[in-house]
């Protein structure tokens, strides 16, 4: 993919709102979430992001839940911790990166975020049953 394709993907979405929409940064609304698109063509890498918590507000133990999930339940949406914040994170190369990829990666994150504190999951899918 490259910033045109990943535009044009974005404007057939109907459950999201853009707010922000320049090529190579955009950033959506997906429900209650801001998602942030940005890719560097140059570079051949795209992420998305989406802030969740502050790590000030975290629960005894989310953090170390939310590590445990990168193992079986977060697939390839990652937490990492960036400027005092929780964050669902997801990176690719962009060249490589299809339609399809890129639709299931926005999905991700968002349940990535959705799901923290709770199933902690990105899908549906589980590799195992995790640490209790």
């Amino acid at each position: 993919m490259n910033n045109k394709e990943i535009a044009a993907e974005l404007s057939k979405l109907n459950n999201i709102r853009i707010v922000d929409d320049n090529p190579g940064y955009w950033v959506i609304l997906l429900e209650n979430f801001q998602l942030h698109i940005i890719t560097d063509e140059k570079a051949n890498r795209m992420r998305i992001i989406c802030p969740i918590k502050d790590t000030s507000d975290l629960k005894k133990n989310q953090l170390k839940e939310a590590m445990q999930a990168h193992f079986h339940k977060a697939l390839d949406t990652k937490y990492a911790i960036y400027d005092e914040r929780i964050w669902s994170v997801y990176t690719h190369y962009l060249k490589e990166l299809t339609a399809e990829m890129f639709l299931d990666a926005i999905s991700q994150v968002f349940h990535g975020a959705n799901n923290f504190g709770d199933s902690y999951s990105s899908s549906n899918l589980f590799f195992s049953a995790g640490d209790t």
